[in-house]
């Protein structure tokens, strides 16, 4: 199921229907212009006992929603490309990248080759 090129989007959801969570990575999908070609529900995947533990006592269960994403073919092509023959496409590089904040403002510039 899995294709080089798929887009991996992974959240932890405390709503309790993980439809709506579920709803949000459709829409992020679909900015891509992509296909929904999978999506997992389960209980507290990546969450840490002490998050497990505050939300227990407030009785919320968090649940963590997987969708995969195929783009159109041209893009999965540009993004296999891409991948192979980026400079920072080392494991170090990836985890230094996902270290920053998170910025969710649709309209912010993100590229992290682009000077500030």
């Amino acid at each position: 199921m899995y294709t080089e090129g798929d887009v991996h989007f992974e959240l932890t959801c405390v709503e309790a229907d993980a439809t709506v969570c579920e709803q949000g990575l459709r829409e992020a999908c679909a900015k891509y212009e992509g296909e929904v070609v999978a999506v997992e529900v389960r209980r507290e995947r990546y969450v840490s006992e002490a998050l497990k533990a505050a939300l227990r006592s407030q009785g919320i269960q968090a649940q963590s929603v997987h969708l995969i994403c195929r783009p159109p073919a041209q893009e999965q092509e540009d993004i296999a490309r891409q991948g192979s023959t980026h400079p920072d496409n080392s494991a170090a590089a990836q985890r230094d990248n996902l270290s920053g904040p998170l910025n969710l403002d649709p309209n912010a510039k993100n590229d992290p080759d682009e000077a500030p």
